[in-house]
């Protein structure tokens, strides 16, 4: 499991723990652990609505 984090302010933007993009952890929220970026991104459009995930560490792919 990955454990992901939002940025809460600006942009939204959707992280993994160990992303090397991942902003100072003051003004994060942390998500929680989850198996798949898919995962982590549905959870995270039920809390804020203009959403982005990162494009380096939460990309989707197909298999997801």
């Amino acid at each position: 499991m990955t454990t992901y984090y939002i940025k809460k302010y600006g942009i939204h933007e959707i992280h993994k723990a160990d992303c090397v993009w991942l902003p100072i952890r003051k003004g994060m929220v942390k998500l929680g652990d989850f198996q798949t970026n898919k995962e982590a991104l549905q959870k995270a459009k039920t809390l804020y609505v203009d959403l982005n995930p990162c494009s380096t560490c939460c990309t989707i792919s197909k298999k997801q």
